[in-house]
């Protein structure tokens, strides 16, 4: 799907309707990467059996810029999506 944006079929501005999908430009979130887990606060540690880091809430408040700490980022992508 992703040649579409790339030949210039879709474009952010210009969607491409079929009779089954519109293809349109969406940007997404990539996973969360994180250099020094030293340096996450408390509030994002889970103690299961074995500390761990709270990925998911992580984040979403990296996402949301709740929140930002040295060596934690999420990529930003841009892709092709159909509905």
């Amino acid at each position: 799907m992703n040649y579409l944006a790339e030949a210039g079929v879709v474009s952010k501005d210009n969607p491409l309707r079929t009779s089954a999908h519109t293809y349109f430009i969406q940007n997404t979130n990539g996973e969360l990467k994180i250099a020094d887990p030293n340096k996450i606060p408390r509030e994002y540690i889970k103690t299961e059996v074995v500390e761990t880091i709270d990925k998911k809430a992580l984040r979403n408040d990296v996402i949301a810029k709740k929140v930002q700490i040295d060596g934690v980022s999420v990529e930003s992508k841009t892709r092709v999506s159909r509905r």
